[in-house]
């Protein structure tokens, strides 16, 4: 028999069910967040893994550096500066001027183990000297920029720039070797370090009394031989020296020249610069063909043929090469109509002569003005070196003795020991009076003559004129061809030099008086009844006169010539005429 179900029984049922359901709804929303945040990380830790850390930018310290050396920019620069680097470069530009398409570039640094690679290159000067760790010599060079690399409308701008282009020396002269070599600022540019060989020989030359030849031998100037036949005896003290850069290179150039006052004062004889690290000679002057350097360091050379035709041109040092290269000149000539001519020129042809161009006079004269007045060097006379010299030199005669010498010495000093104190101290006095002889300059090229011996060798021979007083008469025989007879005398309170040579050319120039004549006259001389020549030239101190004959039929040249603080009015002639002797 079926029981039965109750209403109340069925509600019940019914509730139970309702209230499991719930449950488990309930559970089923608390675990759907959690899932979620589970999925999410998971998701987070896999991008985590997939983006790697940022790493922080790198400080910038300043050093700069190639295979060779480095650089150390300072702190005021940085953050604004770009900079690129190659094997032997270091090239630093301003980044804002450079991003405003100036161009930006400040300086660069470089190492040439050949000087020649860089010498022509504009803005570049030398500033030291670098070994590498392998033992190679480099020179470390400077460079800047040879036009406007920032922009000049901006003041922010171009205050950086200029103060990083004015510590860009002392930031290259910090340069660090970077292959264990070593880096010596201003080597390799002073002239003390440089040229010392180059004076010992003008030392020598002057101290053994060159000739002619061996001074050409040498590539010196003529015009040192020149001044010993013209009676100068003391050269060491007449000749000088001074060191200067004459061709932006950062290397000083050896000037040699005379020690003088007014126009001669800073002219030069002889010019030496460096090539490929050594000494060479670069230019020779002489009376007629004299150099200057000016306060532009442009190197003048002045020349003369007369008053008719003489001139200037201007020339730069080649830098690594030891030639002058000509830039311009300037010369005045006479015209058919006996005017002067200003002319200049700016160029040479193929035929290596030069296009000239025809000024007025006061354009000639303010377009030479340009060039800036010459230096007059103070000169360092010559014997300040032998001086320096002069142990070193007894040090090397010594040892040029040899072990047999120097043994015999020895004895010698102790016998010297064994006579007593005395004695000794005699000797070392004998000794040092010995080494003072040896020490005395050059010897006269003339030798004292007579007028009888003297006369004996020239055809016709000079008579002193009539209340002339204080002759003297000498010879030199180290000329080419016969002897060089002369007579000074003093005559109406100055001092006259008169020369004579027999078997002489016509053109031959035996006064020995190397000036720039600003005149010169076609003249006769009664008594001689020969063609003659007077010459003037004017100085700011002192005035030169000269008087030149030849005798044709004798084959005589003869020649007469003063110098005095004031020649208006003077006519040489009258002397020249009262030499002649009375037939």
């Amino acid at each position: 028999m079926k029981k039965k179900v109750t209403v109340r029984r069925v509600l019940a049922l019914l509730l139970i069910c309702v209230l499991m359901l719930a449950a488990c709804g309930k559970k089923k929303k608390d675990a759907e967040p959690e899932a979620e945040a589970a999925a999410a990380a998971e998701e987070a830790a896999a991008v985590e893994e997939e983006v790697p850390a940022e790493e922080p930018e790198p400080v910038d310290d300043g050093i700069l550096e190639n295979g060779l050396f480095s650089i150390t920019i300072p702190e005021q620069f940085i953050g604004g500066y770009e900079a690129e680097t190659s094997d032997n470069t270091i090239t630093v530009f301003d980044k804002a001027s450079k991003e405003a398409n100036c161009g930006g570039y400040v300086f660069g640094v470089e190492a040439y183990e050949n000087p020649d690679d860089y010498a022509m290159a504009p803005g570049i000067v030398k500033i030291g000297e670098l070994t590498g760790g392998d033992g190679k010599l480099y020179d470390i060079v400077l460079s800047h920029p040879t036009d406007v690399q920032y922009d000049f409308n901006n003041e922010e701008t171009q205050k950086f720039y200029k103060d990083f282009y004015e510590a860009s020396e002392e930031i290259a002269n910090a340069l660090v070797s970077t292959d264990g070599g070593s880096y010596t600022a201003g080597a390799g540019m002073k002239g003390e370090e440089l040229y010392q060989d180059v004076l010992a020989k003008y030392v020598t030359a002057f101290t053994e009394e060159w000739d002619a030849d061996q001074y050409a031998e040498e590539e010196m100037s003529p015009m040192y031989y020149a001044m010993t036949i013209m009676g100068e005896t003391d050269l060491l003290n007449k000749i000088g020296y001074v060191y200067q850069d004459i061709n932006s290179d950062g290397i000083e150039e050896l000037l040699i020249g005379e020690i003088a006052e007014g126009d001669w004062k800073g002219v030069v004889y002889d010019i030496y610069t460096m090539v490929n690290r050594e000494p060479a000679h670069a230019a020779s002057g002489f009376g007629r063909n004299r150099i200057y350097v000016t306060e532009s360091d442009t190197v003048c050379i002045e020349y003369s043929n007369g008053a008719a035709d003489s001139g200037c041109y201007f020339a730069y040092l080649e830098n690594n090469k030891g030639n002058l290269y000509p830039e311009v000149a300037f010369k005045v000539e006479v015209a058919e109509d006996e005017t002067l001519k200003y002319l200049a020129g700016y160029g040479i042809n193929d035929d290596g002569e030069w296009q000239w161009e025809e000024l007025t006079e006061e354009d000639w004269n303010q377009r030479l003005s340009n060039f800036g007045e010459y230096n007059r060097f103070d000169y360092i006379p010559l014997a300040e070196v032998a001086a320096e010299l002069m142990p070193a030199e007894e040090e090397a005669a010594e040892a040029a003795e040899g072990e047999e010498a120097a043994e015999a010495a020895e004895g010698e000093a102790a016998a010297e020991a064994a006579e007593g104190e005395e004695a000794a101290e005699a000797a070392e006095g004998e000794e040092a009076e010995a080494g003072e002889v040896e020490t005395i300059g050059l010897a006269n090229p003339w030798t004292d003559s007579t007028e009888e011996e003297a006369s004996k060798l020239v055809p016709v021979s000079f008579v002193l004129p009539e209340g002339a007083e204080n002759a003297a008469w000498s010879v030199m025989e180290n000329t080419d061809g016969e002897p060089l007879v002369q007579m000074t005398f003093d005559y109406m309170d100055m001092t006259f030099t008169a020369r004579e040579q027999a078997g002489a050319a016509e053109d031959a120039d035996i006064a020995g008086m190397f000036y720039e004549w600003d005149s010169t006259e076609d003249t006769e001389l009664a008594g001689w009844e020969l063609p003659a020549k007077v010459s003037v030239a004017a100085g700011d101190n002192e005035t030169a006169e000269l008087c030149t004959w030849f005798d044709a039929e004798n084959k005589t040249a003869y020649s007469l010539g003063v110098t005095a603080a004031d020649l208006d009015g003077f006519d040489i002639r009258a002397v020249a005429e009262a030499l002649c002797k009375a037939e």
